[in-house]
């Protein structure tokens, strides 16, 4: 909310310096009150309108997800695609790039494929140091599951233990 303010940015993420004003919140609130009426006043039937929104949002969704999400797991492969594409990796220093860098919006599918990048690195430092054991022997408050043979084992022992107590 502190976006649709201009000023200084004071305040450090302490939204209510902002907001607590009682102007400022009053505009905001008739703001958003009669954003919220006059569609209601004008209109009779919103289905339609809720329809189209739908499936615009919905095909949207359904078209561009699926390439955000393949962006953002090979976003190091991406970014160096781009770095080479630019030359002299102006991308990261900050050096002049060219027209259709900015034409297409790679500035936004940059960061996107770099926060990608980032945090697949990080899962997989996580997930690095958290495979401790083998898959084949997992743990269960921390008692090893047996394993097919050794609970055959354990079943026969078991069995003839039975029988020789009759």
């Amino acid at each position: 909310m502190t976006l649709l303010f201009e000023g200084k940015r004071a305040h450090d993420g302490d939204d209510h310096t902002v907001l607590g004003r009682p102007d400022r919140r009053r505009n905001l609130t008739l703001a958003l009150y009669v954003m919220s009426l006059v569609p209601a006043i004008l209109l009779q039937d919103v289905g339609s309108i809720l329809a189209v929104t739908g499936s615009l949002s919905g095909s949207s969704v359904a078209y561009f997800l699926p390439g955000i999400l393949h962006l953002a797991v090979y976003g190091e492969d991406f970014c160096s695609k781009i770095d080479s594409a630019i030359g002299n990796n102006n991308r990261t220093e900050g050096g002049p790039k060219p027209l259709w860098y900015y034409l297409f919006g790679f500035p936004l599918w940059c960061r996107i494929a770099a926060t990608g990048a980032a945090n697949v690195a990080s899962y997989r430092r996580k997930n690095a140091t958290a495979a401790k054991t083998p898959a084949a022997t997992p743990l269960i408050n921390n008692s090893r599951l047996l394993s097919p043979k050794e609970r055959l084992v354990i079943q026969k022992a078991a069995r003839l233990h039975h029988l020789r107590d009759e």
